[in-house]
């Protein structure tokens, strides 16, 4: 009897952790690394990232990136370990504290796959990763992987709260992250999400970096998309 409970007992726990493993996190994968770019306007450099919306490729930052950017303007990627210039114009939210513009893209400059960009299943408390070129650090396509784009760096850290606009999280950040996405995986549908774009972090008492970030929700500019589009 001892020997049968003990399979039993063993066997339950085999199924638990089976079952642990499928709804494990997931890497941050290809289809968001593939999204990230190092971009450059006059002096500043930052990240930008791309989103699919209503048939059309728009590639965003955080609007300080581009301070002053305007219509017609020219903003430069990095491939090939060269920056290339890219003819834009601009998107931006209607409530002007949003840190966030969208530039309307001719041609996809990153491959089609589905990302949902919202907060929807973002929960209190659990992992975040920003995504980005800090510092201007890169990892370089040298196998030809990302189509001759530098692979971004990444970070992890968790939600410390959220409010209507931003996302605060607990995760040391660095400048040049400014633009990127904010990614979690929602629990509930077994996907990963780009819930905001990261806007910087908060100062300590004495002025340095106290490891704790924020970035703004990404329906914003998903509002301002859909408005041009109507």
């Amino acid at each position: 009897m001892n020997k049968i409970i003990f399979r039993i007992i063993f066997l339950c726990i085999s199924i638990i952790g089976f079952i642990g493993e499928l709804r494990a996190e997931p890497l941050v994968n290809a289809n968001i690394l593939q999204r990230v770019f190092l971009i450059k306007y006059g002096p500043s450099s930052g990240t930008a990232f791309t989103i699919d919306l209503n048939n059309n490729q728009y590639l965003i930052t955080a609007k300080h990136v581009v301070s002053d950017i305007k219509d017609n303007d020219t903003i430069e990627i990095n491939r090939n370990k060269q920056w290339l210039k890219l003819d834009v114009n601009v998107i931006r939210c209607n409530d002007s504290d949003i840190d966030i513009v969208a530039f309307p893209l001719k041609n996809a400059i990153s491959p089609n796959f589905p990302i949902s960009p919202t907060v929807a299943g973002l929960a209190l408390s659990q992992d975040v990763y920003m995504v980005g070129f800090p510092l201007g650090q890169k990892m370089e396509d040298e196998q030809g992987l990302n189509r001759g784009f530098p692979i971004p760096l990444l970070k992890k850290g968790i939600v410390s709260s959220f409010g209507h606009k931003i996302i605060v999280m607990d995760i040391h950040n660095n400048p040049g992250f400014s633009g990127g996405p904010i990614v979690f995986f929602d629990t509930k549908t077994s996907e990963l999400k780009i819930a905001g774009v990261v806007r910087g972090f908060f100062n300590d008492t004495d002025g340095s970096n106290s490891g704790i970030s924020y970035g703004y929700h990404i329906r914003y500019i998903i509002d301002a998309i859909n408005a041009v589009k109507k």
